[in-house]
């Protein structure tokens, strides 16, 4: 009889045989150990959904649609204020009901033990208890004029993409339509800044949003492929990485960083907080610099670009051999002409020359 007809129905319930017939038993998978595996296989029944990358993608968006929001009830009072109060508390039962189902796809003791989802899983309890104290807490303990920015905590939520970049691969960003977005995204924006300096209005503040935010998740996406020590030490784009990097942190500071400081500490130059928001505003200068991307993003210019570097150093030695030629022909005709070396009268010269 074989090892097989030796195995009891309650004995095939806590183990099973693997293909081959001499591999040894081995436990069966519980629930526990399934997901902390990640064998999604075992779940069936629960909140699958919670892990395609179409939910975590369409989840970021909710996030990133309800930091605007937030921002608008930050910066209205009245009805505005009042309407976007409402949305931003929809868009938190959004997030308390998708912590709870978390939870429950996940299970209470996994939802902490696993190692890999511990830190996104702290992310989004520290999102929804901030959610709870905004709503239900500090408006019994703030002055009613205070209260319209409350909104700012909702911008801890952004913390929420975390888990995007963490369980997307992303690879769709190297395709060639991501490169053609991200260059059309490069000349959208220099055509705003154009737009904006000949006719200011208050839509462009809209559109330099939309363009930030697509900035910084692409510079989060390259940070996730590349990794960040491969990201600011690589040889071959060391100088583009490091550029694309301080435009999008100075982008960040120009249009969400200084507008909350200016709303929580204000903008009076006597403190020293004030004289440093005074020195990043001068800084939005350098939003020009954003064209630069435009050049590695269209590749014909990048590669003249490429050649022109490469070329600096022989254009230098042609500088230098003009003006060493030029600066002896001065000489000469200086010495020959100047001083009358070869005219035996100087009233032969022009009055110009003689002086």
């Amino acid at each position: 009889m074989s090892r097989r007809g030796n195995i009891s129905l309650s004995d095939a319930r806590d183990f099973e045989w693997s293909q081959a017939e001499t591999f040894p038993l081995r436990p069966y998978h519980t629930r526990v150990q399934a997901d902390l595996e990640g064998d999604t296989s075992r779940r069936n029944g629960r909140c699958n959904f919670l892990e395609n990358a179409g939910y975590q993608a369409t989840a970021g968006f909710l996030v990133l649609v309800n930091v605007i929001i937030a921002s608008i009830e930050v910066a209205t009072v009245g009805p505005t204020h009042q309407v976007c109060q409402v949305l931003d508390e929809m868009f938190l039962l959004f997030f308390i009901v998708e912590y709870i189902l978390r939870i429950y796809h996940r299970g209470c003791r996994i939802f902490w033990l696993d190692k890999q989802e511990r830190t996104c899983n702290l992310i989004e309890t520290v999102n929804v208890a901030l959610g709870l104290i905004q709503t239900s807490v500090l408006p019994f303990f703030m002055k009613p004029e205070h209260l319209r920015y409350i909104g700012i905590l909702s911008f801890f939520r952004l913390s929420r993409i975390f888990r995007l970049l963490r369980h997307s691969s992303f690879v769709w960003t190297g395709d060639d339509w991501f490169q053609y977005l991200s260059g059309g995204v490069i000349c959208l924006n220099a055509a705003v800044l154009g737009f904006e300096t000949d006719s200011p209005a208050p839509a462009w503040w809209w559109v330099n949003q939309g363009i930030l935010c697509f900035f910084v998740f692409e510079i989060m996406v390259r940070l996730r492929l590349e990794g960040c020590k491969n990201f600011f030490t690589s040889e071959e784009d060391l100088f583009w990485n490091w550029m694309d990097f301080s435009i999008v942190l100075l982008g960040v500071f120009d249009l969400w960083a200084i507008p909350i400081s200016s709303l929580l500490f204000g903008t009076k130059s006597t403190s020293g907080f004030g004289r440093l928001l005074l020195l990043v505003r001068m800084l939005r200068m350098l939003r020009i610099l954003r064209l630069l991307k435009l050049v590695k993003a269209v590749r014909p210019l990048y590669s003249l670009a490429l050649g022109v570097t490469q070329a600096m150093q022989s254009i230098f030695w042609v500088l230098v051999f003009l003006v060493v030629t030029l600066y002896a022909f001065a000489i000469l005709a200086t010495r020959t002409i100047g001083h009358a070396k070869f005219i035996q009268e100087d009233d032969d010269l022009p009055p110009a020359s003689r002086e």
